[in-house]
């Protein structure tokens, strides 16, 4: 017991004495986080893994999102998320405040750099960011919150037994695949509670996987040296 508190204690001094610095926010970025509060987005969002659980963590969305979809998400809405009908203006501070909040780290936490699967995911994440596949980014939004990359983004490295998902496509037939998707695969895999739409636009990132997959699995498994950790300059929000 006394090495746990002890754990506890070391670990919340360097979350609350970090010395990282981090840029002021700017007056648009400022404006967005009032935004942010106003429409109570942390309900159903996080940063950090630190909030709702009925969306996605926006921490690095700007990663991912195009402009457009964002501006789409903000003034039509998507499945559970509501419409908010959002002024050009009010978009504009919005996005500010996600691009800031993606330059403070990483909302996800990833093994070191030599894991294979965390790899992955990192290359899964570039390849959408330059993509103009919005159902391939949704379903992928769709994948993360239901927290399915925990057990099926492995590349063959993974201790559970849930199959690799980047070939699922030459594996399984459509009628197949939205039947895991809609009931789950017991006992392992529960249902996903996915709408109609979720399914599909899930169905629609899994094959855009199996699209990609040789460039996923190159940067997945290239080599890479580590040069060790500079402890004073992790950022203790992330795991890199």
């Amino acid at each position: 017991m006394l090495v746990l508190v002890s754990c506890f204690f070391i670990q919340s001094s360097l979350v609350y004495f970090d010395a990282s610095d981090s840029p002021p926010l700017s007056d648009a970025a400022r404006e967005g986080r009032r935004i942010w509060h106003r429409h109570n987005c942390q309900s159903c969002h996080q940063f950090y893994g630190f909030g709702g659980f009925l969306g996605p963590d926006l921490t690095n969305a700007t990663q991912r999102l195009t402009p457009e979809r964002l501006e789409h998400l903000l003034t039509v809405g998507s499945e559970q998320m509501p419409s908010f009908n959002l002024s050009s203006d009010e978009i504009e501070a919005f996005s500010a405040f996600l691009a800031a909040m993606n330059d403070t780290g990483r909302g996800q936490a990833r093994f070191a750099g030599e894991d294979p699967a965390s790899r992955l995911l990192q290359a899964i994440e570039q390849e959408l960011a330059v993509s103009d596949d919005a159902n391939a980014i949704e379903g992928f939004n769709l994948f993360m919150s239901r927290g399915c990359q925990g057990c099926h983004i492995q590349l063959g490295q993974a201790s559970t037994i849930a199959p690799d998902l980047i070939d699922v496509g030459d594996r399984l037939i459509y009628s197949q695949i939205m039947e895991v998707l809609e009931n789950g695969r017991l006992p392992g895999m529960p249902a996903p509670s996915l709408s109609a739409q979720g399914r599909e636009l899930t169905y629609e990132f899994l094959m855009w996987l199996g699209e990609h997959r040789a460039v996923l699995r190159a940067a997945a498994t290239e080599p890479t040296q580590s040069d060790g950790v500079a402890w004073p300059h992790v950022p203790w929000w992330e795991f890199r």
